[in-house]
């Protein structure tokens, strides 16, 4: 069954009424009031409050900024929610930067569950002792967070790997947390209108596809497969690999890399690496994966990126993921060259073909912004702004003027920036700007390939014919319907916009320009016979 299924629904009733308790008592009262919860309060805990509040006594609650109750508020609902701050900490689109930068506090260390626990899934998994699927297993975890825990061990083969281990029970946590929040999502759309503007329910829903995605670790195997074809015979990028006969839904059995983290400069010169190689590798490495592959390591922290001997960039944790289109990607290559270039208005627009854009946004309160954003950059040394941070102010523009990035953008643009901040610790000379160049190009080289061209107009020839031949008729019937009267035709400024935003569609384009190409290729075959 779907976690949605039930969503006017609460669920786990007893895991609702402490999750709506613990949000009064930690200085969110009010939203349980507006949403007209009061009713899954314990009796006690509102005997409680209305004596605190008739007595004067202070609500040690609210003595904290907001940000602040919104990151502790997330820590005692538990590891749903951490994992949800986590999320929300990039998500700089949906929330100010005060919030943002509060919700990177969170960490999901968690004591660690016990080797017992941890043998009994294994052996569950594959129906054989541990000491007949590994040669030698390390009984304290090597890293324990809220979804898993690592251990270190040694297969029969001789190979040293890593063994991800999931949390006992933590599916049925993290599900039953989720129908909840789901719930109280639509609640507090349709009650708190001044939330409406966070997408509460946008964002539940985008986030229950990403941690349920994050607990099979099936997808994070055929993840991590796809990043070692990608770098396959890449001297200067280390992907691990996955071993799959020793990897289930609920176990990822992964090679164990040995090196230092990419943030410790002094231990990686005493270990002859060369820290500006090395900001290089790395930049190439996720620009390859951005704008050539369309498919992205999406979690950018130091933690997971780590330097090894011969200055190879290794990163791990393949759980959380981008993708990006042909189109998203042609969008953004044009978007940065745009940006060197110093066009403004072509910035804009590019932008705009990224975005989404209701009727209710201020387009032009942004596009003043970004004007400001880009002349700021322009003028800027190298470390007083850049390129990335130039990027996250726009999506926080878009954020105040209800122009909304999608997610894919988001956490593309924390992980470049993630990518930039470390080239500059590596290397204080680094520049971003220099590294995109090299891979713009490639794309425009794609993009403009007559092959390329030719295989696209193979591809759709039939869609467009079909289209041809049926649009005489239908515009003349459509004509005649306006010529009766039984069609009227009134348009104002909000369909335009709509028309606009529709023609910025990849589709639309699509339909538009090959149609075209078509044309011109039947008309030139008419006049050759």
């Amino acid at each position: 069954m779907s976690i949605f299924s039930l969503g006017d629904t609460i669920g786990d009733l007893k895991r609702f009424r402490d999750i709506v308790t613990i949000i009064s008592e930690n200085g969110f009262a009010y939203v349980i009031d507006k949403t007209e919860l009061k009713w899954a309060v314990p009796f006690q805990y509102r005997v409680r409050a209305f004596f605190k509040a008739h007595l004067g006594m202070v609500d040690t609650s609210r003595q904290d900024t907001l940000p602040v109750r919104l990151r502790k508020l997330f820590i005692r609902l538990g590891p749903t929610f951490v994992k949800l701050g986590q999320v929300l900490s990039v998500r700089s689109d949906l929330l100010p930067p005060e919030f943002t930068a509060e919700l990177s506090k969170l960490t999901d260390e968690v004591p660690p569950f016990s080797y017992q626990e941890a043998k009994k899934i294994i052996e569950a998994e594959f129906k054989q002792p541990v000491n007949k699927l590994f040669k030698q297993f390390d009984e304290k975890p090597l890293a324990a967070a809220s979804l898993a825990q690592v251990h270190k061990a040694v297969l029969n083969s001789g190979e040293k790997v890593a063994i991800k281990v999931q949390r006992p029970g933590i599916r049925s946590v993290v599900e039953k947390d989720i129908h909840i929040m789901f719930y109280l999502a639509k609640i507090i759309e349709e009650r708190v209108p001044e939330f409406r503007v966070y997408r509460p329910v946008a964002i539940v829903r985008e986030f229950a596809d990403s941690i349920m995605r994050e607990l099979d670790f099936t997808a994070e195997a055929a993840h991590a497969k796809r990043f070692e074809r990608m770098f396959a015979g890449d001297p200067t990028v280390k992907v691990a690999h996955m071993f799959s006969d020793y990897s289930t839904k609920n176990v990822l059995t992964m090679e164990l890399i040995r090196g230092v983290k990419v943030d410790d400069v002094t231990k990686l010169t005493e270990k002859g690496i060369d820290p500006k190689i090395l900001a290089v590798n790395g930049a190439n490495a996720f620009l390859c994966q951005v704008f050539l592959e369309g498919f992205f390591h999406a979690d950018p922290h130091p933690g997971n990126y780590f330097a090894m001997p011969n200055n190879i960039f290794a990163f791990i944790d393949y759980g959380m993921v981008g993708r990006l289109s042909t189109y998203d990607r042609r969008e953004l290559a044009s978007l940065f060259i745009s940006f060197v270039n110093h066009d403004s208005e072509s910035v804009i627009e590019h932008i705009k073909h990224l975005v989404e854009i209701p009727v209710s946004a201020n387009i032009e309160a942004f596009e003043h912004d970004v004007d400001d954003i880009l002349d700021q950059w322009y003028d800027a040394k190298l470390r007083e702004i850049s390129l990335a941070e130039a990027f996250f102010k726009i999506i926080d523009s878009g954020r105040k003027n209800r122009i909304y990035f999608p997610a894919k953008f988001v956490f593309l643009g924390k992980t470049l920036f993630t990518i930039e901040a470390m080239g500059q610790r590596l290397d204080p000379d680094f520049d971003f700007s220099k590294q995109l160049e090299p891979f713009i190009k490639k794309i425009l080289q794609a993009e403009l390939n007559p092959l390329r061209i030719k295989t696209q107009i193979e591809d759709k020839a039939l869609d467009y014919v079909s289209y041809l031949e049926t649009l005489p008729q239908m515009t003349i019937r459509l004509l005649e319907k306006i010529d009766s009267g039984e069609i009227g035709v009134k348009i104002n400024s909000e369909e335009m916009r709509e028309i606009e935003i529709k023609m910025n569609n990849d589709n639309y384009k699509q339909l538009v320009i090959f149609g075209l190409i078509f044309l011109l290729i039947f008309l030139l075959w008419v006049l050759k016979r």
